[in-house]
C-alpha cells in the first residue's frame, strides 16, 4: 500500500470518527435536556400551559433530530463508509434544529419585552 492510499485511509477514519463522537456528544446531550424536562414537569406543575407547550415542542422536536441524526450515522457508518456528500437526514436535522433555536429564543425574546416594559428599564448585558 503507497502512502497516498494510507493517508486516504487515515482520512476516512477520521471523517467516521467524528460522525461517532458527534452521535455520542448528541446522545450525552439528549439524555441531559431529558433529565431537565422530567424534572421542569415535576417541579413547575403550576406553570402555563403555553409554557409547558413550548417545553413539549421542543422535546418532540429533539426527538426527531436525535433520530435523524442516527439515521445518518448509520448511513455513513454501516451502509455507505467515509461522509463524500451530505444525506437527506442531515439537512432535515438542521431544519429541526433552527426551528428549535427559533421557538426558545421567541418565547425568550417575549419574556425579556415583557420584563422591559414591566421595569421601564433597558438590561444590559
Amino acid at each position: 500500500m503507497d502512502l497516498a492510499a494510507r493517508n486516504n485511509d487515515r482520512k476516512a477514519e477520521v471523517a467516521l470518527g467524528m460522525v461517532l463522537l458527534g452521535v455520542i456528544f448528541s446522545s450525552m446531550m439528549y439524555g441531559i435536556m431529558l433529565t431537565q424536562i422530567h424534572k421542569y414537569y415535576a417541579r413547575f406543575k403550576q406553570d402555563a400551559v403555553s409554557v409547558k407547550l413550548v417545553v413539549f415542542a421542543v422535546l418532540l422536536l429533539n426527538t426527531a433530530s436525535m433520530f435523524f441524526v442516527g439515521h445518518a450515522a448509520w448511513y455513513y457508518m454501516v451502509e455507505a463508509g467515509p461522509p463524500l456528500h451530505s444525506i437527506w437526514s442531515l439537512s432535515v436535522e438542521l431544519i429541526l434544529s433552527i426551528i428549535m433555536s427559533g421557538l426558545s429564543e421567541t418565547y425568550e425574546s417575549k419574556n425579556l419585552i415583557s420584563i422591559v416594559f414591566q421595569a421601564n428599564t433597558i438590561p444590559g448585558f
